[in-house]
């Protein structure tokens, strides 16, 4: 029989359950034009704010990729709001426990990244989630 949780094995050997997972797109409120560094910036703070809002254990970001765009647009557009650049379309959060680090019941760990497929959580994030110290950026619970 197959679990129900998710479990990602980091490299220092420690295994974490997904506990909470939310995903949303990034650019759902574009309706034309390109989006460019300007908003991406403030649609990064937005996510990390939301997540820090959301989650009461630490939060930790993996960096996303940024594409620059091919930009046909007049140089108006270049210079008053940056460059042409996407974010992957999808931004995502979520909650992992664990065994504690040094007392207590459990440790937990929130995570936001984006990525570029609708999958739960992508190969190349689930590596980066792997690389993670947990021991240094989760925090001891009781429960």
């Amino acid at each position: 029989m197959m679990s129900p949780y998710i479990f990602i094995k980091m490299h220092s050997g420690r295994v974490i359950t997904l506990t909470y997972y939310q995903r949303s797109m990034v650019y759902e409120g574009l309706l034309e034009g390109l989006p460019r560094r300007k908003w991406n910036s403030e649609l990064l703070a937005a996510a990390e704010s939301t997540a820090r809002k959301q989650y009461a254990e630490p939060l930790t970001t993996i960096a996303p990729r940024i594409e620059v765009l091919e930009d046909a647009h007049s140089a108006f557009f270049r210079e008053t709001l940056g460059p042409a650049e996407a974010l992957p379309p999808w931004v995502c959060s979520a909650s992992f426990m664990s065994e504690c680090v040094k007392k207590g019941d459990g440790s937990r760990l929130a995570i936001l990244w984006w990525q570029s497929s609708p999958d739960l959580i992508c190969p190349d994030i689930q590596s980066e989630i792997q690389k993670l110290q947990w021991e240094v950026l989760a925090k001891d619970e009781w429960w």
